[in-house]
């Protein structure tokens, strides 16, 4: 049996890449989501 993959990936990951949604339960109104990217917010 086969315990770990010894291959690498072969997908790529961009800065544009989206990595999670998060939403708001909308108790104060109606629920919103937003798109989190691979990126830091440049200040």
């Amino acid at each position: 049996m086969k315990m770990y993959l010894t291959d690498e990936p072969t997908t790529e990951v961009f800065e544009s890449d989206t990595y999670a949604i998060m939403y708001t339960s909308g108790t104060t109104g109606r629920p919103k989501g937003v798109k989190c990217y691979m990126t830091y917010p440049k200040t």
